[in-house]
């Protein structure tokens, strides 16, 4: 009588540990540098990970992965929140970076290979929806990833596809 106890006991503790393990398993991961990766998470988000450089300061930092040193308070804040790092940075610990946060070439990298069905077309940026869920990709993240829809498809000579002046560029 009590071996079927202990067996549905052992069962449920299974599947709680399975549910919160495929929850925490990204959907895709890259690594864009040798010292940027990027997950896409389960409840679709970009997580950024971005290994310091030695003899890095969260100032240089910050100039390297958004393009101002001064948004170190915003990287060191987000970090903050999770208890993830101390006051120093090290080689040994990844630093994790708001996908808004970064630079608009670094975002174009993630994106590109993250979603490596996505394509450039005439009208715009073709994404396709990855995701088991019934939601899928909500709206607003969508629109948080592509919003720089402009240097998505800015030619390297600085110039959008519609051939006009890009005045970001």
């Amino acid at each position: 009588m009590r071996k079927w106890w202990v067996a549905l006991v052992a069962l449920l503790y299974a599947a709680t540990v399975f549910a919160a393990t495929s929850k925490e398993t990204p959907i895709a991961t890259a690594r864009v540098t040798p010292e940027l990766r990027a997950s896409f998470t389960r409840d679709y988000v970009i997580d950024v990970d971005v290994k310091p450089h030695e003899g890095d300061a969260w100032t240089r930092l910050a100039k390297r992965v958004t393009g101002d040193a001064e948004r170190w308070h915003d990287i060191v804040a987000f970090n903050r929140a999770f208890n993830k790092i101390g006051d120093n940075l090290t080689t040994e610990r990844v630093v994790h970076v708001p996908f808004t946060l970064l630079r608009p070439e670094l975002q174009r990298q993630i994106v590109t290979t993250l979603f490596s069905s996505d394509s450039s077309t005439a009208a715009g940026w073709k994404h396709v929806v990855v995701g088991s869920e019934i939601e899928g990709e909500s709206l607003w993240r969508l629109a948080e990833w592509f919003r720089r829809r402009r240097e998505l498809r800015r030619h390297p000579e600085g110039k959008s596809e519609s051939g006009t002046l890009d005045p970001q560029g």
